[in-house]
């Protein structure tokens, strides 16, 4: 099965492939969580009974806020689990900004007054959830999150500010590095090697047709290595990629 990915650079300069949750493994979840609600329903009404605090006017407002509790269980579990709940947490998925970022309190708050409209009426947001590309429901889309499956999740580089292309000093070598897509620079990277590995004879021919195909469309003589060609075309991205964004 082909999983849909939400590529995005965060404000660290990292970055990060994240895999949309899919609507089914979110209802599982969804599911979990509310047997979760119910559970904790009870047994704060057991203890409120067991202890009658009802009719005890001094604690009464209390009994109420306890009784309530369970209606912000997934707000209170996105701040202070940042993003999981329980049911998410089983599942390996998380609430996230679309930045990458950790979910914010407003956004959770809006996630959570937009789920009874989602939720309420004959399941709107699983509507908007299929038809949505990133499986996203109305509460998601307009709180700019998205839940994202955490076991699929790959961060394909490090910070930037770690590569030679971030040195004061560095200077690029081919500026049409600065047109490729983020798509093409992953394949590049998947498609090279490092000098720590040790290279197949068949991954050698890969990176070396890859080197002549890129060569060839920038028309210019590939020379020396390789894959060195590779790293210094990634090196001479994210050097372009610094500083538009700085």
């Amino acid at each position: 099965m082909a999983y849909k990915k939400h590529n995005i650079v965060n404000s660290q300069f990292v970055h990060i492939e994240q895999t949309p949750a899919s609507v089914g493994v979110r209802m599982i979840a969804f599911f979990i969580d509310m047997v979760v609600q119910g559970f904790m329903w009870w047994g704060i009404a057991y203890l409120v009974t067991a202890i009658d605090i009802m009719h005890d006017d001094d604690n009464l407002f209390l009994a109420i806020f306890l009784l309530m509790l369970p209606l912000f269980y997934h707000p209170l579990c996105e701040q202070f689990f940042q993003g999981v709940s329980l049911g998410k947490a089983i599942l390996g998925l998380r609430v996230v900004m679309l930045n990458g970022e950790s979910v914010t309190i407003s956004a959770s708050a809006l996630r959570w007054l937009l789920g009874y409209i989602d939720f309420g009426f004959s399941f709107l947001g699983l509507t908007v959830m299929i038809c949505n590309r990133h499986n996203q429901r109305i509460g998601d889309l307009a709180a700019g999150c998205i839940i994202i499956h955490e076991k699929r999740q790959h961060q394909i580089l490090v910070s930037m500010q770690k590569f030679t292309a971030m040195s004061d000093t560095y200077q690029p070598t081919y500026p049409l590095a600065a047109n490729l897509t983020w798509g093409q620079i992953c394949f590049i990277n998947k498609t090279s090697y490092r000098l720590t590995q040790i290279a197949s004879s068949q991954r050698k021919r890969n990176v070396r047709m890859l080197a002549e195909k890129i060569a060839k469309m920038w028309n210019i003589t590939l020379q020396g290595n390789p894959n060195e060609f590779l790293h210094t075309i990634v090196s001479d991205y994210n050097y372009y990629t610094w500083h538009d964004n700085v």
